[in-house]
């Protein structure tokens, strides 16, 4: 069987570029009693051993966001993009609505 000799591809850059979307917040940026005590609750759960994993998105007051997986969300990456992807399409029917 002979060799083939294929044309190296030329060096191409992705033409994706990320961006930070613009959070439009509310000009009073204390924390809503619904938030305090979802944030209570899923506390109180890890206590109790109910939930092994979270991956969240943080809005911060100074109109950034940070993210990030932790516990089993964080090792389990393809089972966290699955449900990554479910939050995703919850999200989209709110906005598509």
């Amino acid at each position: 069987m002979s060799k083939s000799k294929g044309a190296t591809a030329p060096a191409v850059k992705p033409a994706l570029k990320l961006a930070t979307p613009s959070l439009k917040l509310a000009s009073t940026l204390a924390p809503k009693s619904d938030y305090v005590d979802s944030m209570r609750e899923l506390l109180r759960r890890a206590e109790r051993g109910e939930n092994i994993g979270l991956a969240y998105v943080e809005i911060n007051s100074n109109k950034t966001f940070s993210t990030e997986a932790i516990g089993i969300a964080g090792k389990s990456t393809l089972s966290c993009l699955g449900m990554i992807e479910t939050l995703k399409a919850k999200l989209l029917k709110k906005v598509l609505a």
